[in-house]
Parts: C-alpha cells; sequence; structure tokens
C-alpha cells in the first residue's frame, strides 16, 4: 500500500465515518513496511515522524469486525486460540507489533488451510 493509498482511504474514513471501515491486516506492521518499501517511501517522500505516525494508525486499526452480527471479518484467518469471539479478540492488544504466532498473528495473517492442505480437499460446515 503506498502513502496515496493511505490518504485516499484515511479520508473516505473521515468524511463517511460511519459507513467505511479499516481493519488491520498483516502489512500494517512495521515488519512489512520494511519489507514492502512502505517505509522507504515515507523516509523518501517525509521523514521518520510520519513514518512512526502511520505506525500509530496502524496499530490503532481494528483486527476484526463483525458485519451485520452475522460475519466475522479479518484480514487473516480465525486461529486455534479463538474460542470466544468478544473476549478473545477484545483482550488483544492491538496496539503493538503483530507478533509472529498466536490469536493477533491469526487475525491478521493466518490462511485458512495449512501448507499442505487445499480448499478443494476440505468441505466447509457452519462454525457454532
Amino acid at each position: 500500500m503506498g502513502i496515496e493509498c493511505c490518504f485516499l482511504l484515511f479520508s473516505i474514513k473521515l468524511n463517511y465515518p460511519k459507513n467505511f471501515y479499516m481493519l488491520r491486516g498483516n502489512h500494517e506492521s512495521r515488519n512489512m513496511t520494511e519489507a514492502f518499501t512502505f517505509r522507504q517511501e515515507v523516509l523518501d517522500k517525509y521523514d521518520a515522524e510520519v513514518y512512526d505516525l502511520f505506525n500509530e494508525v496502524f496499530d490503532a486499526l481494528p483486527l476484526a469486525a463483525l458485519v451485520g452480527k452475522k460475519y466475522l471479518a479479518m484480514h487473516g484467518g480465525i486461529g486455534p486460540e479463538l474460542n470466544n469471539i468478544k473476549q478473545d479478540i477484545n483482550g488483544i492488544d492491538r496496539f503493538d507489533e503483530i507478533p509472529l504466532e498466536g490469536l493477533m498473528c491469526d487475525l491478521t495473517w493466518a490462511d485458512p488451510f495449512g501448507d499442505d492442505d487445499t480448499a478443494c480437499s476440505k468441505e466447509f460446515k457452519e462454525n457454532p
């Protein structure tokens, strides 16, 4: 994601705060912004203070959302540590860097299948 894209999304959120939602994904982390050149782009166009401000915004983004009291939305996937949506997700200190394992990592990063599995070999069923 580039700076201009972020500015556009922030502008939409400011103009339509009740109709536009943003969630944090794996790219909204210090490690990924550095690996995929977002950090360098900010430093080239602005400075380290602006980069730090972007990270403060990324840290504040929700990790998941319940849409219409029916659908659970997140960038990553549901990990094995998720037992109670409200308690487990709200219990995460999202104002931190995304760790390499655990529920926060799963919500922002995890795929629903392991490397050896494929979507075609699994049957989906309702999760109570």
